[in-house]
This record gives C-alpha cells, sequence and structure tokens, in this order.
C-alpha cells in the first residue's frame, strides 16, 4: 500500500528539493552508456528496448536506490521530454512489499497513479530510506521516497503514457559489486 504527500521546500531557491538528476539514458543508437557507475565500470541508468505492443526497460544502478530511482526516470523518460518538466514540488512516497523487486513494482504504481489520476509530472526522484525486513517486523521492505516535477499541462509529452508495470519478463537481480539491475515491461 503506497502514500503520497505533496511537500515543498521553503529552503530552496525554487521552493522545491534537491536539483535536475544527474543520471544519464544509455544511447540506444550508440549502446554504450552515457555515464558509469561509481568505480566498477558498471553501467548506471536506463535503456529503452524494443518491445511488441509495449515499452521495456533495461535499468541499472550501482546500488538498489539508484536502481529505483533509474527505473522512475526511465519510465517517465517513456512518456515525457523530463526537461520539459517544470520542478515545481515534490511528492513523498511511501510503499512496502515483500520482496525488493515487487518493492520496485509499487514504486512504479504509485508513480504512475499520480501521473494517471493526479496529473503529475516527475523528473527527478530521490531514495530517502530503503530498509530490508528486519526477522522481528512482518518481514516487508519499505521505501520512502521523493519524486519532484509538476503539472503534467505544462509538460512536453513524447510517447504513450505507461498504464501498468507488467510482471512478464520483470526481473531484478544483483550484477556485480552491490550493482542492480532490473528488465521492466510497461504497458501503453
Amino acid at each position: 500500500m503506497g502514500s503520497a504527500r505533496l511537500r515543498p521546500d521553503p529552503s530552496s531557491p525554487s521552493g522545491l528539493p534537491g536539483r535536475r538528476a544527474q543520471g544519464k539514458p544509455y544511447d540506444c543508437a550508440q549502446g554504450e552508456p552515457r555515464e558509469q557507475s561509481s568505480g566498477e565500470g558498471q553501467p548506471e541508468g536506463y535503456e529503452i528496448l524494443d518491445h511488441t505492443a509495449d515499452v521495456a526497460l533495461r535499468v541499472f544502478g550501482g546500488n538498489r536506490e539508484a536502481l529505483l530511482e533509474n527505473a522512475a526516470r526511465g519510465m517517465f523518460s517513456v512518456m515525457l521530454d523530463l526537461d520539459s518538466v517544470p520542478l515545481r514540488g515534490a511528492v513523498h512516497v511511501q510503499v512496502e512489499a515483500a520482496s525488493f523487486g515487487d518493492l520496485l513494482a509499487q514504486w512504479l504504481k504509485e508513480l504512475i497513479y499520480l501521473f494517471d489520476v493526479e496529473g503529475w509530472a516527475f523528473a527527478n526522484f530521490r531514495v530517502e530510506e530503503l530498509s530490508a525486513p528486519k526477522p522481528d517486523e512482518n518481514g516487508m521492505w519499505r521505501l520512502s521516497a521523493t519524486a519532484e516535477g509538476g503539472p503534467l499541462s505544462e509538460t512536453v509529452r513524447t510517447g504513450a503514457a505507461v498504464k501498468a508495470v507488467t510482471y512478464h519478463s520483470f526481473s531484478v537481480r544483483q550484477v556485480a559489486d552491490g550493482a542492480w539491475q532490473a528488465h521492466l515491461v510497461f504497458d501503453i
């Protein structure tokens, strides 16, 4: 179950927390990352993949937090020109799930809800807290994150709206030295 709350930051010059995301997507035409993760040469970001009738992404992150942030950024890049998203506010999102993979899916589903129902477009994502299950608790993964953006009506759309995260070909795995990779398919 997720929850979200709009939260402007009065201490920021723009009234918004943070700054524009620095992660870069993969250059699909070149097949090369535009930015590397720290030190080990593992890719960082996301890559839009060809997929019939839906949209697929391969997402990379130097750690779990980066994977969650890059998955959200990649999903919104399918629909929008991220540079056109007005940075007017932030939404705090909290989700929990039984596994890390399910947590990733729940995070994206919550963002889709905010996009579809609340009319918000997002360009920046920041994981504030990610916690693994503890033996004395109910065994749930927990995520607390912020999505920064503004009204969808002021954003340039570049593709079809993502309607759902599917479990078709869904995978999340650790690839090396703490780096993570996910394969996601979205219903459009």
